[in-house]
């Protein structure tokens, strides 16, 4: 099954799909890719001209300013920056904070740039997702060598927490991929090895995948995955497609319970066909 998770900007879709992600490995099903969660800073009406809490009892609820974007890689929790609002990172010297929490200006942005998208995207952190993905296609049967061969051979090589001999390999998975974006399906960049592993379909390791995409491209992602993901549900961050995740695995585990007291039960079973001799 491929769940297409879609909505409009900041619904919650990804903190909805973290909270998801934790409680599947709290059930022992392993969430392998890469969650995008924002940067946030919090204003309240008093704040003064340099954004410092003056909060008052008079203040009413807080707003919220998104200023960038990391990325946690799965399963490891492992996390870096990601992304920058544009207009911060134009307006800022190089190498320098924007502000607390914030990631600093990007070094080289050249996929975003010339997509021109409102996030300074950091090439090196894009390079990095892609050696993640690159690295679990390696660890999953059938899936060795799909991955684009990483030009950052330093993030290639770096331990993800995914081990040859672990056992994480044979337990049931999810594929995670926050977000696919207009790089990935506009312009055949961004994500490349995440969207390689989608298109070879569900695998032993990851037979259930989930993505995040804005509403103005689902159908671009419906259209993609389509031929290769037979189950395609459309989904968004509420309680119904939260059930129905949690469910899907139920009955995975229910299946695969019920094969193996087929399995017990056929070998405990005569074959009929053992001759008994005398002498």
């Amino acid at each position: 099954m491929l769940f297409i998770l879609t909505g409009d900007i900041q619904i919650g879709k990804t903190r909805w799909l973290t909270i998801l992600c934790e409680e599947l490995m709290g059930r022992g099903i392993i969430c392998r890719g890469v969650l995008s969660p924002g940067i946030w800073r919090r204003h309240f009406a008093n704040d003064d001209a340099n954004g410092m809490e003056a909060r008052t009892a008079d203040d009413s609820a807080p707003t919220f300013e998104k200023l960038g974007i990391e990325t946690v890689l799965l399963p490891s929790g492992e996390r870096f920056p990601f992304a920058l609002r544009r207009d911060l990172a134009e307006s800022a010297p190089v190498g320098t904070t924007i502000a607390v929490g914030a990631p600093e200006q990007a070094a080289t942005t050249g996929q975003a740039d010339r997509a021109q998208l409102g996030w300074a995207i950091r090439d090196e952190a894009i390079m990095a997702v892609n050696a993640h993905f690159d690295k679990l296609a390696t660890h999953m049967p059938g899936r060795a060598g799909m991955g684009i061969q990483s030009s950052n051979d330093g993030d290639a090589r770096h331990d993800i927490g995914i081990q040859a001999d672990d056992d994480t390999q044979a337990r049931p998975g999810l594929l995670v991929v926050d977000e696919l974006g207009r790089l990935e399906l506009l312009h055949e960049g961004g994500f490349t090895s995440a969207v390689r592993l989608l298109d070879g379909g569900p695998s032993p390791a990851c037979s259930h995948a989930l993505i995040v995409v804005r509403d103005q491209l689902a159908s671009l992602a419906l259209a993609r995955f389509a031929p290769v993901w037979s189950d395609i549900s459309i989904i968004s961050p509420d309680a119904i497609a939260h059930t129905a995740v949690h469910a899907l695995y139920a009955r995975d585990l229910s299946a695969k319970m019920s094969s193996r007291g087929r399995t017990a039960t056929s070998a405990g079973k005569p074959t009929g066909s053992a001759r008994h001799t005398t002498a």
